[in-house]
């Protein structure tokens, strides 16, 4: 689990802003870019054949917000196909603001979820989601404090 709270309350300090709007913006970017690198099935990239009535997204559009404590839901019909779909926006920016002084999650209760963040299980994001976007905002953040000095 990655931890931001210091380098997020230097740049605010630099910044001159109040730690939670670059929290606020910043997690906000993150979870974005972790929602959008999510693969949504593509079945003519597969090797066997998708099952009949198959609709991808289900695992982008299964990405839960949360404040607090992780969530721990599954809806199969819960789907996302491009971005960020308008409900995740919206339990995003509230959970975000719940989280204010507390913990955020974003948690995937997909069950291949591992797969794809873990084991290259799909050509479309064959180093996970989670892992590389995290490094993106520490670097991100690590950029913004280097330019204000």
């Amino acid at each position: 689990m990655a931890r931001f709270s210091g380098s997020f309350d230097e740049l605010a300090k630099k910044m001159k802003q109040q730690p939670r709007k670059v929290i606020r913006a910043s997690i906000l970017e993150l979870s974005g870019w972790v929602i959008k690198d999510t693969p949504v099935g593509n079945p003519k990239l597969w090797k066997s054949k998708p099952p009949k009535g198959y609709v991808g997204g289900t695992a982008r559009g299964n990405w839960i917000p949360s404040a607090g404590t992780s969530a721990s839901r599954f809806d199969e019909g819960r789907k996302a196909k491009r971005g960020v779909s308008s409900l995740q926006r919206k339990e995003l920016t509230e959970a975000i603001s719940k989280a204010m002084g507390d913990s955020f999650y974003l948690t995937n209760s997909t069950p291949y979820i591992m797969r794809l963040e873990y084991q290259g299980w799909s050509g479309q994001a064959p180093d996970g989601m989670v892992r590389k976007n995290v490094i993106r905002m520490q670097q991100a953040i690590k950029r913004a404090i280097a330019e204000l000095d």
